[in-house]
């Protein structure tokens, strides 16, 4: 008989050894999950974080466009806003600005800490050149670039700009309070 108690206890104590371990190793993946849970909750706040972020930054874009193509129109031009119907293929071009004997071509940034850089005003070079190619306007009509940065250009970009026009382009580039436009334009 204590051959049969001790057996009896040995499965006792066997499944007592079975269910301490089942519940240490559930709990442990109750962690686990718990922590993953987390993580993937982190990683779809920070999803739409970015998403919202990018939402706000497109539409704090389109009215700076808006701003600008106004400002265009008060003075007689017809503007179509390629960067806002367009997107991303805007063609590197935000503004074309329209009126009798020129075309003004527009890259608007409404940088906060970003001034543009060289690599910026070298893309929006290569938009006006694919442009002219493209679209041929008539040797009569002057096509003028405007570069508009909200927080400026670093002196790299302005001495891009300057040898652009130094071959005879007609390159400039505004900052947030200038106009597009100037009397001696």
């Amino acid at each position: 008989m204590t051959a049969g108690i001790m057996f009896i206890a040995g499965m006792i104590f066997g499944m007592l050894c079975t269910f301490s371990i089942m519940k240490m190793l559930q709990e442990g993946f109750d962690a686990m999950r718990k922590k993953e849970n987390a993580q993937e909750r982190d990683e779809i706040d920070a999803i739409h974080k970015t998403e919202n972020e990018q939402d706000r930054n497109k539409e704090k874009g389109e009215r700076y466009e808006k701003e600008r193509g106004a400002e265009l129109e008060a003075r007689g031009y017809t503007v179509e806003y390629r960067g806002i119907e367009k997107g991303f293929n805007d063609g590197g071009i935000d503004l074309i600005a329209r009126k009798s004997d020129e075309i003004m071509l527009v890259q608007c940034k409404n940088w906060t800490n970003i001034q543009a850089d060289q690599k910026d005003i070298k893309h929006f070079f290569a938009s006006y050149i694919d442009y002219i190619e493209e679209e041929k306007p008539p040797k009569e009509i002057k096509v003028k670039c405007r570069f508009v940065c909200s927080a400026g250009f670093t002196d790299q970009a302005v001495k891009q700009i300057q040898a652009y026009n130094a071959r005879g382009h007609k390159f400039r580039f505004v900052k947030r309070k200038e106009h597009l436009v100037d009397t001696d334009d």
